[in-house]
């Protein structure tokens, strides 16, 4: 249940992190590795995901507009 508004994740390893209720908005992961780390009932809006290893299965039950993943 937390707003994340324009914040980077860059360099980091995420494991076993479960952003559940959030909403992510002009917000960037870069070179992001991750190990059984979800999205759930989020929003996600103008946000982009570069050289990550997040896929579909990640983003359960989520709202996305806008993205890019490169």
């Amino acid at each position: 249940n937390t707003l994340f508004h324009n914040v980077t994740f860059s360099h980091v390893v995420f494991s076993h992190v479960n952003f559940i209720n959030c909403e992510f908005y002009e917000s960037e992961f870069s070179n992001l590795k991750s190990s059984r780390t979800y999205f759930e009932n989020s929003t996600i809006h103008d946000s982009r995901f570069i050289d990550t290893d997040l896929t579909e299965q990640h983003f359960l039950n989520c709202r996305m507009s806008n993205n890019t993943f490169l």
